[in-house]
């Protein structure tokens, strides 16, 4: 069992929300870099869009795709800072 799956319910949408925010502002980040660029803009805004669309679809009571989620942004946010950085 990992520490999100000892979360409460309101607690749990939280950080699942929460990690979202941070994601996007990454992406967010990564398309002002990235405004004359139009081909990598163009993918980096496609993500933003995508996590939205997602976050939105998350029930409050989903507990599973809300823990598979943050795990997944977490590890997309990582990559993505290290590209922000120019660290490849």
């Amino acid at each position: 069992m990992t520490q999100l799956e000892n979360y409460d319910d309101f607690t749990l949408y939280e950080v699942f929300y929460e990690t979202g925010t941070e994601l996007g502002g990454v992406y967010s980040a990564l398309e002002d870099k990235y405004e004359n660029n139009p081909v990598k803009f163009h993918e980096i805004q496609q993500q933003h869009i995508q996590l939205n669309k997602d976050r939105e679809h998350v029930l409050k009571s989903d507990r599973e795709s809300q823990i598979r989620l943050i795990k997944e942004w977490d590890t997309r946010r990582a990559a993505l800072e290290a590209e922000l950085n120019g660290v490849q």
